[in-house]
């Protein structure tokens, strides 16, 4: 039904795990954390990684969680699928506030329209930020 929020919230879930390729086939790497249950997952390629916060108890909890991830370059964007907020990851940490029996689910941004986001052309080849042109 459409009061059922089990439901919809399954189906929040199962619509996230299609959309993004490293809930799909990422490994997994539990994070350590004080109060949150954190995890990533990752894949081949570093675009594919997702940083999921979870916070099983009654009160907001706001962490400092690190991501041990070197190929994340400082200050990359990401976005949280479940309520579209953004942050950056600084000195391979995040830092956020997870509501009561809540998650957040992070996934990378593709800044590759934005001249100053596209710091990831390094690691995927320069002439292909340059389209029309071919080294």
């Amino acid at each position: 039904s459409e009061g059922n929020s089990a439901l919809s919230h399954t189906k929040t879930c199962i619509k996230l795990r299609k959309s993004l390729r490293g809930l799909r086939i990422g490994d997994y790497r539990a994070l350590r954390a004080g109060r949150l249950m954190a995890f990533m997952r990752t894949t081949d390629r570093v675009q594919d990684t997702v940083v999921v916060l979870v916070n099983g108890s009654s009160a907001d909890v706001k962490e400092t969680v690190v991501v041990p991830d070197t190929r994340i370059l400082g200050y990359t964007l990401f976005k949280d699928e479940l309520s579209g907020e953004e942050i950056r990851i600084l000195g391979g940490t995040v830092n956020c506030e997870v509501k009561a029996k809540s998650a957040r689910v992070f996934a990378m941004v593709n800044e590759s329209e934005n001249p100053s986001g596209a710091q990831y052309k390094r690691v995927f080849g320069h002439w292909a930020t340059f389209k029309g042109i071919k080294p």
